[in-house]
């Protein structure tokens, strides 16, 4: 099932909203929803959680994705337990018994290209399409320092970029010329190298 451009502008401008979240809140602003592509409607959302946590890994991408395993994991042994079902290991699954069915229900919007460990994560769960606003030309696994996608034969994932691009990179602007307060002192006020991508 296809968006329409309005829907695709509704679910970045919400994954725009968390970015600008995080950024009040000294993160790095990109936000993330993952949407039912049945239904159209946002089931887990998240934005950075790197420095509150002190975890490198909290990208949204994973706290998102995370967010909803647990959400499906809690949905499954509700179901279980209402059915005496007879699958007696499935709370020792840390993943939903259809976690790589992912990718027939659910697609992500972010508002950065995803990092090299982002998408591998995303790919292991059977996600196969992303939308994206900009690209992020120090560690985007997109196509931008490596093209994951082409170099994993078996990856099914397609990419849209582009959506809400301007506003996107405007965001990361903002928040690099004010300076990361988290980040190392020599590294707080980077330039932001802008290069714009086109809607594919």
């Amino acid at each position: 099932m296809s968006y329409n451009d309005g829907e695709l502008k509704i679910f970045m401008n919400r994954a725009i909203e968390l970015s600008k979240w995080a950024a009040s809140n000294n993160e790095v602003p990109v936000g993330c929803v993952i949407v039912n592509r049945i239904t159209k409607k946002i089931e887990s959302e998240a934005h950075n959680e790197t420095n509150i946590s002190r975890n490198g890994t909290r990208h949204c991408e994973i706290v998102a994705l995370e967010k909803l395993i647990n959400k499906l994991n809690y949905m499954n042994r509700e179901f279980s337990n209402s059915t005496q079902s007879i699958h007696q290991d499935q709370d020792k699954c840390n993943c939903p018994k259809f976690r790589f069915n992912f990718g027939n229900f659910y697609d992500l919007f972010v508002t950065v290209e995803p990092c090299i460990m982002c998408i591998g994560f995303i790919d292991q769960l059977g996600i196969n399409k992303i939308f994206f606003g900009c690209k992020n030309y120090r560690f985007g696994g997109c196509g931008s320092v490596l093209d994951y996608h082409h170099l994993n034969k078996i990856s099914k994932i397609t990419l849209t970029s582009g959506i809400c691009e301007n506003e996107t990179i405007k965001i990361l602007k903002d928040f690099y010329e004010s300076g990361n307060p988290k980040a190392p002192e020599n590294k707080r006020k980077r330039p932001l190298k802008i290069l714009n991508c086109s809607l594919s």
